[in-house]
C-alpha cells in the first residue's frame, strides 16, 4: 500500500526531470563564437607598411634569405607562381565537371564546365608555395570564391581543395567555388599576406604578398620616424635586443583567443622605447 501511495509523486517527480533535461538541451546556444572578433595578425593604426624593399637598404642579407623561406611566398600572385609557370594546362574531372587552369605569361584563369555551360573567372590570388599544396582565390560576381580544386604536389596535379566535399557539387555555381567574403577572407589575407588588413577591413589594394620582414616587426614607417631622431651612437641595435625581455612566442593553438598575439620578435615600436638617449 505504501508503494503504490507514493507512486504518482514518482512519476510527477520522473516527468518534470525528463522535461527539464529535454527543455535545457532544445534551447538555441546563445553564447557568442570565442574566435569572432579574432584577428592572427596585429594590427598598427594609422601607421604605413613601406615595403621590403626599404628594409633591404640596411638589411640586404637578410631581406635576400628571407626571400628564399616559404613564409615569403605564403601568397603570389599568378605571374610569381612557379607551379602555374611550370604547368601551362592543368585539369581534373569528377562526375560531369571538368576544371581547367591554363596560364599563359602572367595571367591564369580558373574554369570549370559541367559540358553545356562554363564558368570562367582570372586566378587573382595564389595562396601556398606548394611544398604540400597550392590554393587559388578568384573573384566571381564581385566577392571572393577560394576554387573548389588545388594543386598537389604529391600528385603533380588538381584534386579537391582540402575542407570541401568529395562528391562532385550539385550544380555549375556551387561547383565553381566557395564565397570566403567577409571574416574568412580577412583571416586568410591576414597570415599569408602583409597590410591587407586596415582597422579591421579588408584592403586588398595595399596587400604586400607573403609574409614579409614587417609582417612580424611591423610597419617600416616607425623605423623611418626613428632613424631620423637623435640617438646615442655607441649603442647597436643587437645589444638593445640582447637587453629586452623576452615576448611570448606565437602560439596558434592557444585555448582562448589573445587579442595581444604577437611574435616573438622584437618590434620596431619596443626598440625605439628601448633605445638609449643622449643625455
Amino acid at each position: 500500500m505504501l508503494k503504490i501511495k507514493h507512486m504518482p509523486v514518482l512519476t510527477l517527480g520522473f516527468v518534470f526531470l525528463v522535461s527539464l533535461f529535454t527543455f535545457s538541451h532544445t534551447q538555441p546556444d546563445t553564447k557568442t563564437d570565442p574566435f569572432a572578433d579574432f584577428r592572427p595578425r596585429h594590427e598598427v593604426p594609422s601607421v604605413e607598411f613601406v615595403g621590403r624593399q626599404v628594409c633591404a637598404g640596411c638589411h640586404m642579407q637578410r631581406n635576400r634569405s628571407q626571400l628564399q623561406t616559404a613564409m615569403a611566398h605564403a601568397l603570389n600572385m599568378p605571374g610569381d607562381s612557379t607551379v602555374l609557370q611550370a604547368h601551362p594546362k592543368l585539369t581534373f574531372r569528377a562526375g560531369i565537371y571538368t576544371y581547367t587552369i591554363t596560364t599563359e605569361g602572367q595571367q591564369s584563369s580558373y574554369s570549370v564546365t559541367d559540358g553545356k555551360e562554363t564558368s570562367t573567372e582570372p586566378i587573382a590570388y595564389v595562396f601556398g608555395k606548394a611544398h604540400v599544396a597550392q590554393t587559388y582565390v578568384l573573384r566571381h560576381n564581385g566577392k571572393l570564391y577560394e576554387g573548389r580544386v588545388s594543386y598537389y604536389t604529391a600528385i603533380d596535379n588538381l584534386d579537391w581543395t582540402i575542407g570541401d566535399a568529395l562528391n562532385p557539387p550539385p550544380s555549375l555555381e556551387v561547383a565553381f567555388g566557395r564565397d570566403i567574403t567577409g571574416d574568412e577572407a580577412r583571416n586568410c589575407f591576414s597570415c599569408h599576406s602583409t597590410g591587407a588588413v586596415v582597422s579591421g577591413k579588408l584592403e586588398l589594394d595595399r596587400l604586400t604578398p607573403g609574409v614579409t620582414c614587417e609582417a612580424c616587426h611591423g610597419p617600416g614607417q616607425e623605423l623611418g620616424d626613428f632613424q631620423s631622431e637623435e640617438i646615442e651612437p655607441r649603442h647597436s641595435v643587437a645589444r638593445v635586443l640582447r637587453s629586452m625581455p623576452p615576448k611570448r612566442q606565437c602560439r596558434r593553438n592557444d585555448a582562448e583567443p589573445r587579442r595581444d598575439h604577437k611574435c616573438s620578435f622584437p618590434t620596431i615600436s619596443s626598440i625605439r622605447q628601448s633605445w638609449p638617449r643622449p643625455q
